[in-house]
């Protein structure tokens, strides 16, 4: 399980835009990306994760918006918060 542990070290906030967005129902619309895609033998725990919305993440996925050297580097806003063994 990926995605509920990144949007809870977010706090289900976008790390690019710092915004919390709900739909009708009150559910976050933030996704769970991978910093370094898995399939390119990146890493599955949450500190190779970000909380972004869709749009972003798909600039992300199609390189319109560069991968970070560093995950520290990619949370321009704020930093996630501890949710345990990574």
């Amino acid at each position: 399980m990926f995605r509920k542990p990144i949007r809870h070290a977010y706090d289900d906030r976008c790390a690019v835009t710092g915004l919390s967005v709900r739909d009708p129902k009150g559910r976050s619309v933030v996704e769970a990306a991978h910093i370094w895609a898995v399939g390119d033998s990146g890493p599955d725990p949450v500190v190779n994760g970000l909380a972004i919305w869709g749009t972003v993440h798909w600039f992300f996925d199609h390189h319109l918006i560069r991968r970070p050297k560093t995950a520290a580097s990619s949370l321009p806003r704020r930093s996630p918060r501890r949710c345990g063994p990574s």
